[in-house]
This record gives C-alpha cells, structure tokens and sequence, in this order.
C-alpha cells in the first residue's frame, strides 16, 4: 500500500479496517502506547490466534526498509527503538480529552509540543519539559534554602524588636525600673560601728587576728572571683566545642553532597566526553586539626571542672581544686572569727554588713550590659523612646533585601515559561488569520497560590483589634492588600510585603482612625508567620494555557480537541508523520469546519498526514492528496480489499459516494473547483 507525500485519508464504512492501516503503521513505526490500539488490542485482532500469524513492515521514502514485525509484536522499552511517528489513536484522544479536574495528561501532551520551541542549547540533556523544569526547580530550591535560614535569624531579631514596640514592654520596663528604684530606696546603710582596734588597750593577740581574718577575706574573695572566671571559661570552651563540632558536621554533610554529585555525572561524562571527574573535582578532607584542637578544648574542660570540683582529679589530671580551697578557707575564717571578742565581732558583722549592702546596691544599679539591672533598664528605655523605630526599619530592610533574593530565583524558573510563550506567541501572531476567532492566550507568570488567604488567616487571630479583625472584614482587608499588585513585579511584591506588616502596625479599618496596633497582639505564631510571609513560598510558578478566557481544566471535550489539534498541526516542529484516528469524533461540526479542516490543510505542506475518518466530507474539504477506501467483506472470510486514488478518481468518486450514502454536496463543491481549474489550464 503506497502512500501519498501529504494528506492521506482512510475511508470506509463501520468495522471496514480503518484503525487497523493505523494501528499497523504505528507498530512498525514503533509506537509505544500499545494500550491505546484500537485494532492490534487484545483480546481482538491479539487474541492469542491471529495476530501472530501476519506480518508487516515499513518502506520510507529514502528506500529504507525496517524489519519485518509480527502483528503481535509487543512493545520492548529495552529495544530503546525511536518512535518515527505521532500517532493519536482515537481511544488517547478520547482519553485526554475527557480528562477531569486537573487535565494533567492533557498539559503533558501540550507541554511534549511546547518544548520543542526552546532552542537545543536551552533544553540541555532533558527530553521533555518537565525534567528540565524539575532540574531547574531542583537547584534554585537548595538556593532559595540558603537565604530562608538567613530569614530564620533575622525574623527572631524582628520579633524581639516588634515585642519591644508593644506599650506593654514598655510599660513593664517601667514599672521594672520603679521598682529597682524602690529596692534601692530600701537597702539601708549598716548603723556605723568603730573600729575597737583604734583602742590601744586591745591585746596584740587580737590585732594578729585581725590580719589574719582580713588576709583571709581577701583571699575568699579573690578565690570567688577565680572561680566565677572559670566558671565563665568552662562555658566559652564548651560553646567553642559545639561551634567546632557544628561546623565539623557541615564540611562532612557538604563532602557527602559532593561525592554524591561525583557519582551521579561520573559515568557520563567519562562515556560522553572521556572526561575522569576526578580530574575536575578532587575531594580532599583532613579531620585531625579539628579533633586535636576538640580534644584539647574537652582536656581543658575537663581540668575546670575539677578546679570547680564538679568532677574527680583523676579524671582531669592534677589541677587545683579551688571549690575545695575556698571551702577550707571560709573554715579558717570561721575558726579566727571565733576568737574575737564581743566589740571585735560586732565590728567584723558591721564591715560584712556594708560588704553585702554595697553588693546589694551594685546588683540593683548593674551596668548597661547586664540585663535586668537599674542602667541596663534605663538604656533600654532610652533605645525604645529614641532608637527602637529606626532600628525596626532598619531590620525590615535588611529583609526586604533577602526576599528580593528569593524573588530573583523565581524569576529564573519563570523565564523558561515565558521565553517559551514569547516563541508560541510568534507562532500564533503569524498565523492569526487562520486562527480566526480561535483565541490562544498563553500566561506565564508568577502567582499567589490559592491558598495563601487560608494559610495566612492561620496565623491572625481574627478576635483581637486590628486591620484583620472579624472573618468577612478580615478577607476583605487582605484583599484589599492584594489588589493591583502585580506579582511579576518585584517591586509590587516589597510593596504588598510592607502593606501587610503596615496593616498589622496600624488599624485601617475606616472608623479606627490609622490606630498604633501590634503584630504580636494579632499573630498566634509570630515566628512561623514572618517565615511564610517572607519565604515567598506562596508564590507559585503558573504556566497556564487558554482559550480565550477559559483555563484547560474548565474546556468541554470537543475544545480540547480542538485545541490540542491546533497544537499538533500548527505549532508541533516535529516533521515525523502524524496519523489521526477520527478526529472528528472529538470535535463538533464547528471546530471541524473551522480549526480541523483549515489546519490540516496548512500541516500538509509540512509533514505527511494519515488520516483515518468515516465521514468522507472530511476528506474532500481537507483536499486530501489520496484517499485509500477500506473494506472487509465478512461473507467472504473476512478478505480485505482497498482502492487508492485521487479524489478525481472515478473509482475514488463511487467509493466516496458510497461510504456518504448519497450525499454528496462537499463532493460537488471540490468536482467544480477541479473543473474550474482544469478549464484554466
């Protein structure tokens, strides 16, 4: 059976082996859904008796031969063979076009012919759309991941900031700082008692002990004070430890990243480009600096805490226990205390006395680095009166700056959307005339999910003041925030990030007058609601095909069909064949007149078409190169028989007007245009 160059059309009547000239071409073309044959299927033509008894093969217009194969050949993924047509069975057809809901193999198959218009160079290695949009997905992810942790510690620096803004922090610092005035009003100076040494009838016995309690309190003290440094010391060293083992744990997590990376592009880029990897990346690590330096640090922990007496000295070695020489000389101190006199004791208690006064008073008053302290309260004040609103700002900015980053990297996922539509727009705006009135709006661009007002309503509670407040009122406020902001716009974008935290500071419900409110009134989950906000998470990629103002999900069958045909015949860059297996029975005499007819007849001049149809109109108002009419004649045992020929065939005429059954006003119309062309010649 020879085939014309164009349009081909496979006529016949019911059950006459039209799917099955389609079925066959596609098997030995290598067509890989076999489920969706209509003829070759199992339990039919496959039933386990007679496909295996016929063969077929394929003879291309270069002379090449392929192999004979069995009608029962099944399909072999192992085989890696090259389909070398596109073949829409009517049962795939049918299944993708009535697709529900989310239409998803329907946007596959679209997006197959989408990205043939990315130029090879912007395919890298991929095979389809989607694996390249997963890979580029895939690394701006890990990118994105970094700059949301330095989200993470820069919300908990707004947060306290935001805290601090609240007139209930400053109100408790006040009332703080009123009551450490109070304590200090309080503290009362011991009543002076003098010195009974100044009397020169004391023994000289009383004066020697005397230097002896006054060397020994010098010496607690200075022992106390040893001990607090140690203290302090132990607590940086075991921080230092936890800082070298954290970034110990990194070095090992990123070494592992890597070596994953070796192993992944190894073979490739040995068997593609002869290249050793290891000659491109060599992975390198010593750990021995790093654990000489933790064993070290642990040692010196270990010799604090005995000279803290915390643990045994065989366990640390043989430092100094100063706990136990503190212990030893507050006894010493207790045993000469004890061989005062009565005027010596009491002068002893006195000078202890103003020793706890004066500590009781440096506690209170402090410095302005010690928290909780009478100074540190009053520079705190003093920053909330004159500093806290810049430095909020300031914070905010620094942010802001952060959640442009992330933005960008979106950007960079949604550029292969849009250099994508820019080249199916060109395509479209060529071939507006033939379009019509057949619209195709291709969108790509960022959007906001559409749960982000459920999420975000979330994290407000709704009963307490603010521009949210109450369910109805709230959603209308948010969408207040939300409306003309473009969110392909980084600038809309910071604008609706500081419009939210605005709406949080400020009432702007009408009646309340731009009212002070504040974010930790309002948020249940502060910390959770600055990293949602900020991370852009909400901000979804949308790739979204149209007709007319009607998404894909929302298109009845036959527009599908219709649109997907559009695809195939008018924007598809494959040159293969493309065999269509009833078409029409998809579309509604509209679409065929109007989308199927004219684009098939544009496709042709392009790409051989194998159409099989039992409607013959089809076939004549297309112009079809050669029609093939079909039969099986049942009385006969099934033999089957066909005739090939033009249109002006007068053989191809009867069959025509048989398989039309009498009508034959499209037949008519093309017999007078062949007429008038003929006259002309």
């Amino acid at each position: 059976m020879e085939f014309n160059k164009e349009l081909i059309a496979i006529i016949g009547n019911k059950g006459s082996g039209k799917s099955a000239i389609a079925d066959i071409i596609a098997l030995c073309a290598n067509y890989k859904n076999h489920e969706y044959f209509s003829f070759l299927k199992d339990g039919k033509f496959r039933d386990g008796r007679i496909a295996q008894n016929f063969e077929a093969s394929l003879i291309w217009e270069d002379n090449i031969t392929q192999p004979y194969y069995s009608l029962n050949k099944k399909f072999n993924e192992k085989e890696g063979l090259i389909e070398k047509v596109k073949y829409l069975p009517q049962g795939y057809f049918e299944n993708l076009c009535n697709e529900t809901s989310t239409a998803n193999s329907f946007k596959k198959e679209i997006e197959n012919v989408v990205f043939q218009h990315l130029k090879e160079e912007e395919k890298r290695e991929f095979n389809n759309f989607q694996e390249l949009i997963d890979w580029k997905k895939n690394i701006v992810d890990k990118e994105i991941a970094l700059f949301k942790e330095q989200l993470i510690e820069k919300s908990k620096e707004i947060i306290k900031l935001e805290t601090k803004r609240n007139t209930k922090y400053a109100q408790e610092i006040n009332n703080t700082i009123l009551q450490k005035e109070q304590e200090l009003n309080a503290l009362k100076e011991p009543a002076k008692i003098e010195d009974p040494t100044a009397d020169p009838i004391i023994a000289e016995t009383s004066k020697i002990t005397l230097r002896n309690i006054n060397q020994l309190k010098k010496e607690i003290t200075e022992i106390a004070e040893k001990i607090e440094q140690k203290r302090l010391e132990k607590i940086s060293i075991i921080n230092e430890v936890d800082d070298i083992k954290r970034i110990k744990e990194e070095i090992t997590l990123s070494i592992s990243e890597l070596e994953l990376i070796k192993t992944k592009h190894k073979i490739r880029l040995f068997e593609d480009y002869k290249i050793n990897i290891d000659d491109i990346l060599t992975i390198k690590h010593n750990y021995n600096s790093l654990d000489l330096l933790i064993s070290k640090k642990e040692n010196d922990i270990n010799k604090l805490r005995y000279e803290l007496g915390e643990i045994k000295q065989e366990i640390a070695g043989g430092e100094i226990n100063l706990t136990k020489i503190l212990s030893d000389k507050k006894k010493k101190y207790e045993e000469e205390q004890n061989k005062l006199d009565v005027p010596q004791k009491n002068y002893q208690k006195y000078l202890a006395d103003v020793d706890m006064w004066k500590k009781q008073k440096r506690n209170i008053e402090g410095d302005e680095a010690k928290f909780g302290t009478l100074k540190w309260l009053e520079k705190e004040k003093e920053f909330i009166e004159n500093n806290l609103e810049n430095e909020i700002s300031k914070q905010y900015e620094e942010i802001i700056s952060t959640v442009k980053e992330i933005y960008k990297k979106k950007e960079t996922i949604i550029s292969i959307y849009t250099t994508v539509k820019k080249r199916i727009d060109e395509i479209i705006n060529i071939n507006k005339d033939l379009l019509k009135d057949y619209e195709i709006v291709i969108d790509a661009s960022l959007t906001i999910n559409p749960d982000f007002e459920f999420k975000f309503f979330n994290f407000i509670n709704q009963s307490v003041k603010g521009s949210f407040h109450g369910q109805s009122d709230g959603s209308s406020m948010l969408r207040r925030c939300l409306h003309s902001k473009d969110t392909n716009n980084i600038n809309d974008m910071e604008m609706l990030i500081k419009e939210i935290i605005e709406f949080l500071k400020f009432d702007k419900r009408s009646r309340q007058n731009n009212e002070q409110r504040f974010i930790d009134d309002q948020i249940q989950d502060i910390e959770n609601f600055f990293n949602f906000i900020f991370s852009l998470d909400y901000l979804g990629y949308n790739y979204n095909l149209k007709l007319g103002d009607k998404t894909i999900e929302s298109l009845s069958p036959g527009e599908k069909g219709a649109l997907l045909l559009v695809f195939y015949l008018l924007l598809d860059k494959d040159e293969s064949p493309l065999i269509l297996d009833q078409p029409e029975d998809n579309l509604d005499n509209n679409s065929v007149a109007n989308i199927l007819v004219p684009f098939i007849k544009n496709a042709k001049k392009r790409r051989q078409i194998v159409m099989v149809t039992h409607n013959p109109n089809l076939a004549v108002v297309a112009d079809a190169e050669q029609i093939i009419h079909v039969n099986i004649d049942k009385k006969m045992q099934n033999k089957f028989s066909y005739n090939s020929g033009s249109i002006e065939n007068k053989e191809i005429n009867k069959c025509i007007v048989d398989v039309l059954e009498g009508t034959m006003p499209a037949f008519n119309h093309r017999q007078k245009k062949y007429h008038e062309q003929v006259s002309r010649v």
